[in-house]
């Protein structure tokens, strides 16, 4: 499983090259289905307030996001895509080749498998994060999953 996240994070990473972005600019653009505080965005980046603000200024350049207060807090701003942004969202997702392939290679039956796999997996891994727990590092086998110089995958 950690081959495939990796495979998927080069080909996320070379998608977002071929747009003239950073990976973590694409990631921050990814997060966007709604207007988000920028709290809220560092939380998901994992990483501090300040960078966020860095990536957002470099993105409210080039026209993809824009800032507003929000309604509710004005102390708060919301980042949330312009057109442009939505527009190269879409590129980015479109050119990740290499997910296609893994996808493809599914039959229908296979395809509703992973979809049911994940579905039950991502809960437990958002649950786990939130409960700050770190259960039992076993991988698909019995063998315990290392994870050498993984500090930060999302990087």
């Amino acid at each position: 499983m950690i081959r495939f996240v990796s495979a998927y994070m080069h080909d996320a990473g070379a998608s977002a090259t071929a747009q003239g972005l950073t990976t973590a600019q694409a990631q921050l653009l990814i997060q966007l289905d709604e207007p988000l505080p920028m709290r809220v965005i560092a939380d998901r980046l994992f990483c501090d307030a300040s960078n966020v603000t860095g990536l957002v200024d470099r993105l409210e350049t080039r026209g993809l996001v824009v800032r507003a207060p929000d309604p509710g807090d004005r102390r708060v701003k919301l980042v949330s895509l312009t057109p442009a942004g939505l527009a190269l969202c879409e590129r980015i997702r479109s050119d990740q080749h290499g997910l296609f392939a893994a996808l493809a290679v599914l039959d229908e039956d296979g395809a509703a498998a992973l979809k049911g796999l994940l579905g039950r997996m991502t809960p437990a891994i958002e649950d786990a994060r939130a409960g700050g727990r770190q259960e039992s590092r076993r991988g698909l086998g019995s063998e315990p999953v290392s994870s050498p110089g993984c500090s930060n995958l999302g990087a």
